[in-house]
C-alpha cells in the first residue's frame, strides 16, 4: 500500500448546534465532527493520488487536440498540478466530495477509489486528550490519534470552540 504523505497542515472549520456551554473534546458530537473532516482530507488527498496517477504529466497531452474544449479544460489541471502543487484540483476535487457542484464528473472515479481506500484502513480516533482550556472563550484544544489497521497512525489537532449563539466550531489539522 503506498504511503500517504501530507505535505501541508489541512484546516477546516464546521458549524454544528450545541447544547453545552462548555467545548468537549471527546463528545460525541465533536468526534462526528473531527472524523468527518479527517475523511475529507484523507478522500481529497486519495482522490488526487488516483487523478495524478491517472493523468501522467510527461505524456498526457501527446495526441490531443487543443481547441476541444475539454482537453483544454484538462490541460488547464494538469499545468495547475506542474506550477501549484495541485491546489486547485484538490479544491475541486474536496467540491465534488462535498457535492458542491455537479460540474466534476472527471473526479467521481478517483473519488470512490478514494473512499474504498479511505475505509479499507477502518480509520479510528483514538488517545483524545485536552491539551488546552479556555473557559472564559469556550475553546478547547484537543490532540488525538487516528488509527488506521495497516499500523501507522496519524497525529490530530483540533480546536473546538462554542460561540454566543450556542454553535460549535471544530478546526482541524492533520500533524505530520
Amino acid at each position: 500500500m503506498k504511503k500517504l504523505i501530507l505535505t501541508t497542515l489541512v484546516g477546516c472549520i464546521f458549524i454544528l448546534n450545541s447544547c453545552s456551554n462548555q467545548p468537549n473534546c471527546s463528545d460525541s458530537e465533536t468526534k462526528e465532527i473531527a472524523f468527518g473532516l479527517t475523511k475529507e482530507i484523507f478522500l481529497t488527498e486519495f482522490a488526487f493520488q488516483s487523478f495524478v496517477e491517472a493523468n501522467p504529466l510527461h505524456d498526457w497531452a501527446r495526441g490531443k487536440d487543443m481547441n476541444d474544449p475539454d482537453v483544454k479544460n484538462m490541460f488547464n489541471k494538469v499545468m495547475d498540478l506542474s506550477m501549484t502543487n495541485g491546489q486547485g484540483v484538490r479544491s475541486e476535487i474536496k467540491e465534488a466530495i462535498n457535492n458542491t457542484t455537479s460540474e466534476l464528473k472527471y473526479y467521481e472515479k478517483h473519488i470512490e477509489n478514494a473512499k474504498k481506500q479511505f475505509s479499507s484502513l477502518n480509520p479510528e480516533i483514538l488517545n483524545i486528550r485536552i491539551s488546552n482550556k479556555e473557559e472564559e472563550l469556550k475553546k478547547c484544544t484537543c490532540e488525538a490519534e487516528l488509527s488506521l489497521n495497516n499500523g501507522n497512525s496519524v497525529s490530530l489537532l483540533y480546536n473546538v470552540q462554542i460561540n454566543e449563539e450556542g454553535e460549535t466550531f471544530v478546526e482541524l489539522q492533520i500533524l505530520e
